[in-house]
């Protein structure tokens, strides 16, 4: 079910295939889809540095698309999820660990999105605390809430050209979730709700994609097409914009 849903709303796509489940051959225990044939991630992280940011901007659309405009996502994107097909679209496979959001928490994370891309450190903190992401708001000041957010998700609230490295990818990891984190008493004080979690994971293992791929990007400008409803910032991101006005779909 949950393949077939993103089979559905990515069908036609120019840039994204998600193979078509084949239900005939479908059993309660067996999935049967589509066979595809392409480059595995290996191979793409070896080519030249051109591809290597189209793939990664590919991989960045799908994931963090799929979560912010569809409210449905895989919550696995790794290497051997992706292979890139001979027409240059990327195919992505496995949708076991799916997640759905609900509007109200979709709209929170959109909120809290935008909150730290203008920095607005009190907002931010009315945000979370009103929602229950700090159950003793006294214990964290706006400005040490807004410092932590922005070593998580700097990369993508930065309006720069950034290039993913691992080593910006092992940074994150550690001062988003670890014990050694500068940050670890902010983290002690938050509650981050079940329903928000898999954000937070898809957006760390994204992030370990593009650091595998060394992408280079302007990741603001991208998420402001969904964050703040943007015009496209990249040829990509126009050819999508055109799909899915001709589905009917906001961009």
């Amino acid at each position: 079910s949950n393949h077939r849903t993103l089979a559905r709303i990515y069908r036609g796509h120019p840039f994204i295939h998600i193979p078509e489940v084949v239900t005939s051959l479908c059993r309660e225990r067996i999935i049967v889809s589509e066979y595809v044939e392409g480059e595995r991630f290996e191979q793409i992280a070896s080519g030249p540095q051109e591809e290597r940011d189209r793939v990664g901007e590919i991989v960045y659309r799908f994931y963090f698309g799929s979560m912010y405009r569809h409210r449905r996502f895989s919550g696995d994107p790794h290497p051997g999820n992706m292979i890139r097909l001979a027409d240059g679209r990327v195919a992505f496979l496995d949708f076991g660990l799916f997640k759905s959001l609900e509007r109200e928490a979709m709209e929170l994370e959109l909120a809290s999105g935008r909150a730290a891309s203008d920095r607005d450190a009190v907002g931010l903190h009315r945000l979370w605390a009103d929602n229950g992401f700090l159950p003793e708001p006294d214990r964290i000041s706006p400005e040490e809430l807004m410092a932590y957010v922005e070593d998580a998700v700097w990369w993508y609230i930065t309006d720069e050209v950034i290039q993913i490295t691992p080593d910006a990818v092992q940074r994150v990891a550690i001062q988003s979730g670890d014990p050694r984190s500068t940050h670890f008493s902010v983290m002690r004080h938050q509650r981050v709700k079940a329903e928000h979690l898999m954000g937070r994971r898809l957006e760390l293992l994204v992030l370990a994609v593009l650091g595998e791929l060394r992408s280079t990007a302007n990741w603001h400008r991208i998420a402001r097409e969904w964050m703040f409803g943007d015009e496209p910032a990249t040829e990509l991101g126009q050819h999508e914009a055109e799909f899915w006005s001709a589905r009917g779909v906001p961009a």
